[in-house]
């Protein structure tokens, strides 16, 4: 997938954090992760669907998923490192008259993941202050 612009968003994190902890504090993370706004859907959450020692895979949606993104864990030498992927995703646009394309295509459930994002690297930053995040929206 790379059709849409934030096809590529990630969270990428090196942390002295063990990576089982990291893989932890991100799934606790995911299932706490909530958007406000009166725009958003307040029954759309985040789910673990799968987990590995290495990998865990979560869908964002209510009754089907809207956006399915993995994160993945891994040793290094004093520490883990820690990557999330989006994987699959559905988009929408709004049109004219119901046919006439109006404005860019919507990632459906990006809000959350977006979120999700924010609230690992804080959460992260507060178990390891000597952590590097680097959040990626958009590559240039």
């Amino acid at each position: 997938m790379g059709d849409h612009k934030y096809a590529r968003a990630r969270i990428e994190v090196r942390t002295s954090l063990p990576s089982c902890d990291a893989m932890t504090l991100a799934t606790r993370v995911a299932e706490a992760t909530r958007v406000t706004g009166w725009k958003y859907n307040k029954k759309v959450a985040v789910r673990l669907v799968e987990t590995s020692p290495t990998r865990a895979t979560f869908e964002i949606g209510q009754k089907r998923p809207l956006l399915v993104f993995d994160v993945h864990v891994g040793d290094v030498e004093q520490g883990s490192w820690l990557v999330s992927e989006i994987t699959g995703y559905t988009t929408t646009q709004d049109t004219i008259g119901g046919f006439i394309p109006a404005g860019a295509k919507n990632m459906e459930g990006y809000p959350w993941y977006r979120q999700f994002m924010v609230n690992l690297a804080a959460t992260v930053g507060s178990a390891d202050p000597a952590s590097t995040v680097t959040m990626v929206e958009r590559e240039a």
